[in-house]
């Protein structure tokens, strides 16, 4: 019995290693092929992958990201939204619609946050920013709701940060954000 227990795990484990294998192949193509077309996808794709994380624990796992909070300028937004798109076509992301009707967008399996290098990476290396995305996001939407000067982050120490992200080559701020900042 027990030799048949091993069995069905070890190809359960295999099937499991082969969905997130198909997962990172395909999040890898992906992101090859939009960024031979243009370069400016490789901060798109991080842009928006990095939405879809949340940091808890310091464990990973997936958040539901509004479209709202995905809406940038032009010319970026039209990329945003062919990134999207083309995520949701070959399976790495789903959209969705929550209890209010709001639409929504995540990441169609958690595999992704475990297996994808490159997700990895930019986790890692954007970790402070994550933070500090986490804590904007929730203030620039209830300015836009309300715009009143108490939403506003006029004595914020983190607003200064944000001034140089605004102005950098790495911004990352979405549209509201952009006009909170």
């Amino acid at each position: 019995m027990g030799n048949i227990c091993n069995y069905y795990f070890q190809e359960d484990y295999k099937a499991m290693g082969g969905v997130v294998s198909s997962l990172v192949q395909k999040a890898d193509s992906e992101y090859t092929i939009l960024v031979q077309q243009h370069k400016s996808y490789e901060r798109i794709i991080r842009n928006v992958m990095l939405r879809m994380i949340a940091v808890s624990d310091g464990k990973l796992s997936s958040r539901r990201v509004p479209l709202s909070e995905l809406e940038y300028s032009e010319p970026a937004n039209i990329q945003v939204q062919e990134v999207i798109q083309r995520f949701c076509e070959v399976g790495l992301l789903v959209r969705g619609q929550n209890n209010e009707g709001q639409a929504y967008v995540e990441l169609a399996d958690d595999a992704l946050l475990q297996g994808w290098q490159k997700l990895l990476e930019w986790k890692q290396k954007n970790h402070e920013s994550l933070i500090l995305q986490r804590r904007l996001t929730p203030a620039a939407m209830e300015w836009k709701k309300h715009p009143k000067a108490k939403y506003l982050w006029n004595a914020d120490p983190c607003l200064d940060l944000l001034r140089q992200i605004l102005n950098s080559d790495h911004n990352w701020l979405n549209q509201v954000e952009t006009e909170f900042v």
